[in-house]
């Protein structure tokens, strides 16, 4: 989004255990504890340039995106599709949520007495896991939107399954051997996949899959809750470690899209001091993200493809970070205090949790359209009419919106009759030459009118500005 904003600085950044969160740091890295057993590192080295930002503003008009707000219900989200579908967990469960249908509660499979769901696909697969109370362990479920009182289990003793892509592909985590914790996939036409743990190393666990079945994650190396990596698994050349940035000691990857753009974080041995990146896989260039340094552990964030980055700050709630710039959610809703951001899909829409005093829970942030809210000619008047051509600056502010805005001239049009290429001229995105000429029998002499067309990542908007030729100065 295109903002002359200037935000506020973030700092203190937290994490919010998930249900089934273990009591003690560096014991289950799949159920939500930042110290999350990356093993499976492949001996990679990667060379990266790394980009400090210091987050400036974007140079254009416009403002920070704004959002129309829906209370889905009074449930901790865990994850959002493109069809504005949203799944969550409650003290006593799960549940799905369409804006159509309202929530259906999510069955929980024989034997075991308590769920939480993780994932989910545009197809309505969740992922998840259930407790087995016995064994006092979780184990691996899908469930579908069209069979929610029918989960299938999917991993074995101690496993998680903590995400889904459109492909039906789920990721996450297994205790396979009896030792060691191990990233795994599952398909229903081909079961699970063991891809074993890094090289050298403990567990391992993935976090988020993307459409073309690569994986992003964190782990444990041998000496402890000291040497936490994160990695990203490509389906073609498999693991990558990513270490981190210096004076950090840890890394962590919660995200990763489309584009294969890792989102994850680096932070130093006490978690006192944290700081978010983005890796495109794709260059092996890693972007810090210093500005917004915080002085502890961030909880997951999610990125879309198209850049929009949300997560949470203990000390100020959710967070979006686009185009270089930081917003703080709540400084942008109105009457809401927005606690936590918990996923982006495709459209823009934000998942979140939050509360107006009145309700406490899951919310949906949905971008208002994007609007031209004026557009000026300078200069708007040409005289004299000595048959010249002059240059017009065109001037746009743009509202709402959803990621970087695009502005330019489309089409020029006059009362008059006019010959394109000499009468007037596209000279830039925003600047047209136009002849000073009019015709000397009408009256109302010639009024060009040009059209802007602004563009963003999903929608387009028209504003049209005029400027005249008067016929004489009396005009």
């Amino acid at each position: 989004m295109c903002s002359s904003h200037n935000s506020a600085k973030i700092s203190g950044f937290g994490k919010t255990p998930s249900s089934h969160s273990p009591s003690s740091h560096c014991v289950n890295p799949l159920r939500g504890s930042r110290c999350y057993y990356p093993n499976m590192f492949r001996s990679i080295g990667l060379t990266l340039a790394v980009i400090v930002l210091s987050l400036a503003p974007v140079p254009c008009l416009g403002g920070p995106p704004t959002f129309t707000i829906t209370f889905v219900g009074p449930f901790q989200p865990t994850a959002l599709n493109n069809h504005s579908q949203v799944v969550g967990n409650t003290g006593n469960g799960s549940l799905f949520w369409d804006p159509a249908f309202g929530s259906v509660t999510l069955g929980v499979p024989a034997g075991f007495s308590g769920t939480t769901v993780t994932g989910l696909n545009d197809f309505g697969v969740i992922s998840g896991f259930a407790l087995q109370p016995t064994l006092n362990t979780d184990e691996a479920f899908v469930w579908t939107s069209q069979n929610p009182n029918d989960p299938v289990n999917i991993g074995g003793f101690a496993s998680y399954a903590l995400t889904v892509n459109n492909q039906g592909e789920v990721a996450g985590g297994e205790l396979a051997g009896g030792f060691f914790t191990q990233v795994f996939t599952w398909t229903a036409a081909s079961g699970t996949k063991l891809l074993g743990t890094f090289p050298g190393g403990s567990n391992t666990g993935a976090r988020a899959i993307n459409d073309s079945g690569d994986l992003a994650g964190w782990g444990n190396g041998t000496i402890g809750c000291c040497s936490d990596r994160a990695f990203y698994w490509s389906h073609v050349t498999g693991f990558h470690r990513i270490d981190p940035a210096p004076l950090f000691f840890l890394s962590y990857a919660d995200a990763i899209n489309n584009k294969g753009i890792v989102a994850g974080t680096f932070e130093n041995v006490t978690g006192t001091s944290t700081v978010p990146y983005l890796l495109n896989t794709s260059t092996n260039t890693l972007t810090v993200i210093s500005s917004i340094e915080t002085d502890g552990p961030y909880q997951s964030l999610k990125i879309n493809d198209a850049g929009w980055l949300v997560g949470t700050t203990a000390g100020h709630g959710a967070f979006l970070y686009i185009d270089g710039t930081e917003y703080l959610l709540s400084s942008l809703i109105s009457g809401w205090t927005i606690t936590q951001a918990v996923d982006v899909n495709a459209h823009n829409q934000i998942l979140a949790y939050g509360t107006n005093g009145l309700q406490t829970g899951a919310l949906l942030l949905t971008s208002s359209p994007l609007v031209i809210t004026s557009l000026t000619a300078t200069p708007n008047m040409l005289w004299p009419p000595d048959h010249k051509l002059v240059s017009v600056i065109l001037t746009d502010t743009t509202a709402g919106g959803s990621g970087t805005v695009s502005c330019k001239i489309t089409s020029v049009a006059s009362n008059e009759p006019l010959d394109a290429g000499s009468d007037w001229v596209i000279t830039d995105n925003l600047t047209v030459d136009l002849r000073a000429d009019r015709s000397g029998s009408d009256k109302a002499g010639r009024i060009y009118t040009i059209t802007v067309q602004c563009t963003d990542d999903l929608s387009s908007a028209t504003k049209a500005v005029t400027v005249s030729v008067p016929h004489d100065q009396g005009h």
